[in-house]
Formats: C-alpha cells, sequence, structure tokens
C-alpha cells in the first residue's frame, strides 16, 4: 500500500527535508529552530550559516545580522572578527566600511599596529633607505654644482659677498656629496662586523643601491649625468625623480592592481595612488632639503642625518594618509570633478548641437 512520501528528517517538528534536529523549517539544517536551508547550529534566520542565532547567508560565528561575516555579533555584511558594524571590517569594534583594526570609526581606516606592520609599509620604508642615500650623492652633488654656478656669475659682476657665499655653500654641499659617497660605498671583504653595523646601507651592493634610485626621468632631466643651475627647474626635476623611481612605479603598479581587483576604477585607482605617492615624495624630500640647508648653515656635518630625516617624514606622511583615508578622499574629489566637467561639456556640447540645428531649420538646410 502506498503512503507519503518521507521527509529523511531526523528529529521532531521539522518542516522541509534533511534536516537534523528539532523545529527547523528548511531544509538541510542541522541543529534547532533555524529557518532557512543548509544552516548549522540553532535558531539561524537565512541559509548557509554556521553559528547560532545568525540572521542572514554564509555567517559563520553567532548573533550575526547580514551575511558572509566571520566572527560574531557582527551588523553588516563580510565582516571578519566580533561587534563590528558596516561592512567589510577586519578586527574587532568597527563603526564604519573596510576598516583594519579595532575600535576605528569612518571609513577605510587602519589602526596604528596594522599600519605600522604592513609589509609594504615595511617594504616601501627598507626600499626608500636603500635608494634615498646613494640618490642624495647625487642630489648634493648637484646642489654643489649649482652653488658653484652662481659663484661664477657674480664672480664675472664683481659681487664677492655673494661668490663668498655661494663657495661656502658650493663646499658644504660637495662635502655632504663625499660624505654619503663613503656611507654607502660598499663594504670589502673582511670588514669587521661592528663597521658593518655602524654603516649597513654599504653592506647592500653598489649596483644594487644605483638600481634601486634609478627614476625613469633620469635620462630625460639629466641628458649630461648633471643639472644644477636653476632653482625651479632643480625643484621640478627633483619632484619627477622622486615620483618616477624605479621602485616607486613599482609599488605604485601594484597597489593600483589591488585597488582596481577590490572593485576601483581605473581613475580613482590612478588618483588614490597618485596623490598618495606624491605627497609622501614632497614631504620626505622637502624634510632632506630643510635639514641639509639648516646644516649646512651651521657647518655641522651630518648628510646622513638629513637623509635619514627625509625617510622619517616620508614614512609620517604615508603613515598619516593611511590612518585618516587622505588619497581615498582626494580620489573621491577628483572622480567627482572630472565627472562634473565631463557633463558641463556634454552640455555645452549638447547646447552647441541644439543651437547649429536652429541655424539650419532657419536657412533651411
Amino acid at each position: 500500500m502506498k503512503g507519503p512520501l518521507p521527509d529523511l528528517n531526523r528529529g521532531n517538528s521539522n518542516q522541509g527535508s534533511f534536516n537534523q534536529g528539532n523545529s527547523n523549517v528548511g531544509n538541510s539544517n542541522v541543529g534547532s529552530y533555524n529557518r532557512g536551508n543548509s544552516n548549522v547550529g540553532s535558531y539561524n534566520r537565512g541559509n548557509s550559516n554556521i553559528g547560532n542565532s545568525n540572521v542572514g547567508d554564509s555567517n559563520v560565528g553567532d548573533r550575526n545580522r547580514g551575511n558572509a561575516n566571520r566572527g560574531n555579533a557582527n551588523r553588516g555584511n563580510d565582516n571578519v572578527g566580533d561587534r563590528n558594524q558596516g561592512n567589510n571590517n577586519i578586527g574587532n569594534n568597527n563603526h564604519g566600511n573596510d576598516n583594519l583594526g579595532n575600535d576605528l570609526k569612518g571609513n577605510n581606516q587602519k589602526s596604528t599596529a596594522d599600519i605600522l606592520t604592513d609589509p609594504r609599509f615595511l617594504a616601501g620604508v627598507a626600499v626608500n633607505n636603500l635608494k634615498n642615500f646613494k640618490r642624495a650623492e647625487g642630489t648634493f652633488r648637484d646642489a654643489a654644482k649649482r652653488h658653484t654656478e652662481r659663484a661664477n656669475a657674480a664672480r664675472a659682476r664683481g659681487d664677492w659677498a655673494t661668490v663668498a657665499k655661494e663657495e661656502r655653500l658650493a663646499s658644504r654641499y660637495s662635502g655632504f656629496s663625499k660624505e654619503l659617497t663613503f656611507l654607502t660605498s660598499q663594504h670589502p671583504k673582511g670588514t669587521p662586523l661592528l663597521e658593518r653595523l655602524r654603516y649597513p646601507v654599504a653592506n647592500v651592493p653598489d649596483r644594487v643601491q644605483k638600481g634601486l634610485a634609478r627614476s625613469v626621468f633620469d635620462p630625460i632631466n639629466r641628458p649630461n649625468g648633471a643639472f644644477g643651475g636653476d632653482n625651479f627647474k632643480e625643484l621640478a626635476r627633483r619632484g619627477l625623480t622622486k615620483v618616477g623611481g624605479v621602485t616607486t612605479l613599482a609599488f605604485s603598479a601594484y597597489d593600483m592592481y589591488q585597488s582596481i581587483k577590490a572593485g576601483d576604477s581605473v581613475p580613482h585607482a590612478a588618483l588614490k595612488t597618485g596623490s598618495s605617492v606624491a605627497i609622501s615624495a614632497a614631504a620626505g624630500g622637502l624634510t632632506q632639503a630643510a635639514v641639509a640647508a639648516g646644516l649646512s648653515a651651521l657647518a655641522v656635518p651630518g648628510a646622513g642625518w638629513a637623509v635619514g630625516a627625509g625617510i622619517l617624514a616620508g614614512a609620517g606622511a604615508s603613515y598619516l594618509l593611511t590612518k585618516y583615508d587622505v588619497p581615498n578622499k582626494i580620489a573621491d574629489a577628483g572622480v567627482a570633478a572630472g565627472k562634473w566637467v565631463g557633463n558641463r561639456a556634454g552640455d555645452a556640447g549638447r547646447g552647441i548641437a541644439n543651437g547649429a540645428k536652429a541655424v539650419g531649420k532657419f536657412f533651411g538646410f
């Protein structure tokens, strides 16, 4: 005699099929009082949750409200951690979206510990240590050349006070360049350990230092291997070489790739990465120049201190930019401005087209 088909539940008061437990409504639940499908745990409302009292889908943990959370008591989607409110947070007690760390309020923020231990941040500081000392060797050599040219020009017009001033500065910057040559020249074999620790950059082969210090703008801006001359041109060249360094471009390309992979548009990713690189480079370069000028005025040694201060300033700027999500905000503003300009251009184009049509109709075209 034929009867009703079995529902294949194991437990009591289940509605659906393949449930294991009690009072489930749905299919393939393991636990009790679930509403949905494929939950493992109890009191879940949704599908494919693992844990208890979740409302949503694909949560792992307890008391989550949303989807794809990993942890407990999250409100939102794709959080990893506990008690987050928002989306895509990694950590605990965050309010907002895309935060990395704990107790952060806002969007795209990171905790101090997470920033300072980020492999990309550490790699950037390490590379700057390797390349900036060798790069500064040429920077100070160019500065000496510039002041020598000014001294020669002053001598031609008989301005002896300026000659004395410019020759003194040329001598100081030339000394800085020689000091950095000493600090970066590779240790020979058999150098004692204490000497290697005292001058750590010199443990890196010269070829590696020079390769890291290269910039794609060097052939354009230094066709004869040196620059000197006008202050504005010197500043422009320094800016170009800072943002056009081989390692800087490699880091920038990687950052853009990661941003685009995460869903950024190409213009937004370019503005975000470009603004971060430009601001950090400016902070480092200007600090190095300011400290070097101060040391020169005081007539004390310390070209290494100037370079080190520039590296620290660049790292500090990078930290602050990341901490407060400044590049992302700049990119948002830039993309919005671009859309506004594009819309106005479109309006103007449509106005011109409509005007042309009216003229054509008037003349019977």
